[in-house]
């Protein structure tokens, strides 16, 4: 079987017939020992002494080293501040004091929204004095005792923490005046 090619050869006399009807064999790939190596889309740069860098590649040499940094740096106080609001949980679960549903009302300020909570005639009075604070965890209120709650502020500075501060009577202009007994605020 002649194919095109082989007919124009042919007519040129660049081949023969025989030539044309002989069979040629499929042509296999040769394999080398060594593999081929691509080549890459970058050509290598040269070699450059120190004297032939110039200043815009030192500084953005530069540049990149302190966005590294500065990136290493965040993800560094990421990971402190996540372990501690997980140290500030823990602190606030193993620390939270048992709230009586059935007992005494506490209302405290929290921005300017008034929330309240209600523990024991003890609790209460340890409250006011400063003694007890509340703080929030999961959206539920939770008394803990001022210790845990300083070093909460120090672990989460902006962790919700509220605490009593009793007040000096002396600078009021209501200091003369007793507060009843009956009045809870």
């Amino acid at each position: 079987m002649i194919n095109a090619l082989q007919e124009q050869l042919l007519k040129a006399g660049l081949a023969t017939e025989d030539q044309a009807r002989k069979p040629r064999p499929p042509q296999t790939k040769k394999y080398s020992s060594r593999p081929k190596r691509k080549p890459s889309a970058k050509p290598r740069p040269k070699q450059k002494s120190q004297k032939q860098t110039s200043d815009l590649e030192a500084a953005y040499r530069a540049r990149r080293r302190a966005e590294k940094a500065e990136a290493e740096a965040k993800s560094r106080q990421a990971a402190e501040r996540k372990a501690n609001r997980n140290k500030v949980k823990k602190l606030i679960a193993g620390h939270a004091l048992k709230l009586d549903e059935d007992g005494v009302l506490y209302q405290f300020v929290v921005g300017k929204n008034i929330k309240k909570v209600y523990v024991t005639e003890a609790q209460r009075a340890q409250l006011i004095a400063g003694e007890l604070a509340v703080t929030f965890l999961g959206g539920k209120r939770c008394v803990i005792p001022r210790a845990v709650a300083d070093e909460i502020q120090s672990l989460d500075p902006q962790k919700m923490v509220v605490i009593h501060q009793p007040e000096d009577d002396s600078n009021k202009d209501y200091a003369g005046y007793e507060v009843p007994d009956d009045l809870i605020w």
